[in-house]
């Protein structure tokens, strides 16, 4: 078994035998650990083959897991467009089916599942600059399938040559190209946390009540915290002294003394 907590990037290349739908304990305290408010813990049984664990943690406590099993699965590397994706880039996520809607334990589903792979809230985005496109599918009563494409759009429309189009027609040679991977989950088991937790972890702490009189460079954080600015006057570079420059004085000053004790 192998897991990984996705807050500080680790990967635990030992193996642990965790069980997380009967004891949760030896998990939440690896968390923890690690400082990972989520993690992905992957294993493979008799019982149940090819298994992910998907899962969420909140005051160091499981609040939200869904175990998944693979069914079948095409990688990056079987498909003839391969995307070049830097560190930290930020997808666009699209669920599409009525459960996502719907249904309780597929809206919470979503919902982990948008915590995994979203990183930073952004209000804005340019569709054309759009490299990473993931797609969630519901197909039938336990099957989830996940689908990644890349846009295409800054070559894929083009006005056409006809001299007086109507309404501007545009021609889309396939604006998304997929790149994989592909995989089809099947939902096993899951462990959801009760709306009154749920409403518990999505409180925010209050801000300090900023002071009447405003301090210059201080401020405050959504957490409380108070962030402060300090303002340093420039150095002047030619009066400092380097630890190379005073070898060279003492360096220069034993050879002038040579020099004088053995001139004639």
């Amino acid at each position: 078994q192998k897991w990984c907590g996705f807050n500080c990037k680790n990967m635990m290349g030992r193996k642990h035998e965790v069980k997380p739908f009967e004891d949760a304990a030896h998990l939440e305290k690896f968390c923890e650990t690690n400082d990972a408010s989520l993690f992905i813990l992957g294993n493979h049984t008799k019982k149940r083959p090819q298994n992910l664990t998907i899962g969420r943690l909140y005051n160091s406590k499981v609040l939200d897991m869904v175990e998944l099993g693979i069914e079948s699965m095409k990688s990056m590397t079987e498909f003839p467009n391969k995307g070049n994706f830097g560190l930290g880039l930020k997808p666009v996520i699209i669920f599409q089916g009525e459960r996502f809607e719907y249904s309780d334990e597929y809206i919470k589903i979503r919902n982990l599942l948008a915590d995994l792979f979203r990183l930073q809230d952004s209000e804005r985005f340019d569709i054309t600059q759009t490299k990473k496109i993931m797609v969630f599918t519901v197909l039938g009563e336990k099957a989830i399938s996940l689908r990644c494409f890349t846009s295409n759009l800054p070559s894929a429309y083009e006005v056409s040559e006809d001299p007086e189009p109507s309404n501007g027609q545009v021609v889309s040679k396939e604006p998304l190209v997929e790149i994989g991977p592909s995989v089809r989950f099947i939902v096993r088991r899951t462990y959801l946390s009760s709306e009154d937790a749920f409403k518990e972890s999505l409180k925010k702490p209050k801000v300090i009540e900023k002071q009447k009189k405003k301090k210059d460079n201080i401020e405050h954080n959504e957490l409380g915290q108070v962030l402060g600015r300090l303002h340093v006057q420039q150095q002047d570079l030619s009066t400092l002294v380097l630890k190379l420059s005073l070898i060279h004085i003492c360096r220069c000053r034993r050879i002038e003394r040579c020099r004088s004790r053995w001139s004639p």
